[in-house]
Formats: C-alpha cells, sequence, structure tokens
C-alpha cells in the first residue's frame, strides 16, 4: 500500500514565512504534526508551521516512515528576498537562530520510546533553548560542570521553578544518557524537591455558575465532561465516540498518563448532554473535533474555560485542571473513599490523592479549632460559677 503524500508548501504570511504541511485527513499524520507548535489555517484548509531549519528538518524526520514528503518547493524560502529592511532584519535573525538544530537522534529516539506529545513538546524545546545557550560548543563535549552553570543561569535569571528545574534537567539529561548513552551522572546542583502546592479548587457553586454563563453547547459539554468524569485536558481530547459506554455509565480513558488506561465515571446528566452533543455535531471518531476532524486542540480548551471562568465573575485562575481538581475534592466531601477516588483519576501513588484531604471541606470540617475548645471551657466554667452564685 503507498504512503500518503505530504506536501511542503512555502508561503508569506504577514511577513513572515509559514511552511502549510498539506495532505489528505489521515489521524496518524494529524497527530505528528500536532507535536509542533502547528496551527490550522482555515482559509488554506491546511495546518502550517513557523518556517525553520528545526521545524523543517523535525517534519522530514517524523513523517519519514509515515509518508511520501514532497519539499521541493522550500527552496523558494531560501531564496526569496524581503523588501523591507525590518523584512531582511527579520529573516537574519531566523536564519541565524535556525543553525541551531537539535541531533535527529534525539528525535528519533523520543519518538521510539513513545513519549507522549506534550513531554516530546517539552523536551526539544527546553533542549533547543540549552543548544542555543552553548552555541560556540561542541554538544558532545560539554561538561558536568557547563551544565550546572547553565542551570544556575536559568535560576538566577530566569526565576524557574523546581518542577520547571526538573524538567531542564531530565530533557539535558535523556540526551546524553539515552542518546549517547553514557552513564548517568550525578550533578553536584541537588535536584530539586518537588514544591507543595495546594491545588486550586472550586466551590461547588462556582462550578454551577460557569455552566450557567456558557451558552454554545459543545463548548458546555467540554466543561462539564472535565468536572464530571475527573479528566485532564490531553486525555479529554484524545477520547473518541466508542470511548463513552452509556449502558455502563462508564467513560474509557486511553493511555492517560503513564500510557495507562482506566475506567471513569459516566454521570447520568454527562449522558444527556452527550446525546444532546452527538446528535447536533456529529463527530465522526474523536468525541470533540477540530474543523479539520482532528482532535480538539488543548489551547481551545484552556480559552473555553477561561472564557467561562471570567464570565462568572470567578475571580481564582483556573484552567481545566482545576476542574480535575475540583472533580476530586468534592467526591472527598462527600465522604468516598481516597482510594476510589484515585482509581478514578489514575493516580499511582496514594499519596497523590490524598492531596486533597488538606482542601476537602469534610476533612477540615472534623478539626476542631483549639480556640472553640477554650471558648466553650470557659461558657462552662461561667455557667458553673453563675449557678452556684444562684444557690447561695
Amino acid at each position: 500500500m503507498p504512503l500518503p503524500k505530504i506536501t511542503l508548501v512555502p508561503i508569506l504570511h504577514h511577513e513572515e514565512w509559514k511552511i502549510l504541511v498539506e495532505f489528505d485527513y489521515e489521524i496518524n499524520l494529524v497527530q505528528q504534526i500536532k507535536k509542533l507548535p502547528s496551527k490550522w489555517s482555515q482559509t488554506h484548509k491546511s495546518w502550517y508551521v513557523t518556517y525553520n531549519k528545526y521545524n523543517y528538518d523535525w517534519i522530514l524526520t517524523a513523517f519519514e516512515d509515515l509518508a511520501e514528503i514532497d519539499s521541493s518547493k522550500i527552496n523558494v524560502v531560501q531564496n526569496s528576498k524581503s523588501s523591507t529592511a525590518n523584512d531582511r532584519h527579520k529573516r537574519t535573525k531566523t536564519v541565524d537562530e535556525s543553525t541551531i538544530q537539535i541531533p535527529e537522534n534525539y528525535l528519533k529516539t523520543l519518538m521510539h520510546r513513545r513519549f507522549s506529545d506534550s513531554t516530546f513538546k517539552t523536551y526539544t524545546s527546553l533542549f533547543k533553548r540549552f543548544m542555543v545557550y552553548y552555541k560556540d560548543e561542541d554538544l558532545d563535549t560539554i561538561t558536568k560542570d557547563q551544565i550546572v552553570d547553565y542551570l544556575l543561569h536559568l535560576i538566577k535569571t530566569k526565576n524557574i521553578s523546581t518542577s520547571t528545574q526538573n524538567q531542564v534537567i531530565n530533557a539535558i539529561k535523556f540526551y546524553y544518557e539515552k542518546v549517547l548513552n553514557r552513564e548517568t551522572q550525578q550533578y553536584w546542583i541537588n535536584r530539586p524537591q518537588r514544591e507543595f502546592k495546594l491545588p486550586t479548587v472550586l466551590s461547588e457553586e462556582e462550578v454551577m455558575d460557569m455552566f450557567k454563563v456558557i451558552t454554545n453547547l459543545k463548548h458546555l459539554t467540554i466543561v462539564a465532561l472535565l468536572y464530571s468524569a475527573g479528566l485532564r485536558r490531553g486525555e479529554l481530547i484524545n477520547i473518541k465516540k466508542g470511548d463513552i459506554d452509556m449502558h455502563r455509565k462508564q467513560i474509557k480513558v486511553a493511555k492517560g498518563k503513564g500510557k495507562k488506561d482506566r475506567m471513569t465515571v459516566l454521570s447520568d446528566y454527562m449522558a444527556e448532554l452527550l446525546k444532546q452533543y452527538v446528535k447536533e455535531y456529529k463527530p465522526t471518531y474523536w468525541l470533540f473535533e477540530s474543523p479539520s476532524r482532528g482532535p480538539y486542540s488543548t489551547s481551545s480548551v484552556a480559552a473555553i474555560i477561561r472564557t467561562a471562568s471570567k464570565n462568572a465573575g470567578i475571580t481564582k485562575h483556573v484552567t481545566p485542571h482545576v476542574l480535575r481538581h475540583s472533580f476530586a475534592t468534592h467526591l472527598m466531601d462527600q465522604g468516598i473513599e481516597t482510594r476510589y477516588i484515585q482509581t478514578l483519576l489514575g493516580h499511582s501513588s496514594l499519596e497523590t490523592t490524598a492531596m486533597y484531604t488538606h482542601v476537602s471541606t469534610r476533612s477540615i470540617s472534623q478539626v476542631k479549632s483549639p480556640l472553640d475548645k477554650l471558648l466553650d471551657k470557659k461558657k462552662k466554667d461561667d455557667e458553673e460559677n453563675e449557678k452556684n452564685q444562684f444557690l447561695e
């Protein structure tokens, strides 16, 4: 069976070169192109990326076994000249940055290990910045001390969080230890412990306020499903029509975090809402589809949540994950066992799920403040004194 064909077409968009990645719809191809910071052009009915050497080489590498690639027109970009001095400056800057190319083996190893799309994007982005920092150095001869210096630079100048610092270390270690197969290195700088932050949680009233201000059926279904099933944003956009079991009132979450499948709850209200949604929008494969019939974008989901929370007058910073936190906390408020909540959320550790005890009103309400105990004692003593005085 012949491979599908991909055609790379250069276009000048808002004085900046882009590459249109044209192909007939196929799920595997859509999933691959979404690993890049790509966007969908409604005008051209095609995906596109910013033109630079990294994106171009990545496309060639990522699709080499999936499609036949026609890149003959790309030379137009390299030979075209800008008409203004500002454009020339812009192009020179882009070309300079494009000379920093992530090693092909780094990309291939990530793909062969089947890392998730988000991990793929994170590792390549962070490693690219590391390479830019040491652009005048031979990548394979960079020392441990230089890597530590880079980490200290990020801490001092960027004030990166401990979570980001861990991701940077992992992205760099991946190249030297997994791609070059060198021995595991321990840096003298301590690997930071994960900061413990209480999750942001909406009250039940705030969740209802968000539902009330959403007038678009698709948007309402997305928000309601995130909350009612405790889904991660990436899990939501990867749900297929066949993953909804109306009879057993369950939703299959395929290859969630850690590439683990699990089942979560389908509420009665959600089942009825989904019936209305499917009848009106008629999704073909993915439950929530983009205009190209591929999976809905994560950025669109975030925008829906942001708009709904703003319109509902909620001052908290609400993200899709906040709805997942709220789902877990509200279950805990109802007295549902932590281990059951762990199963619904897909947590590998019960300790992770237990963090919701810190924000659950049920757990907190069971604790009596020592101030109340003191005042209760004082009240009893006063009543006893009044009684004795009366008897006297």
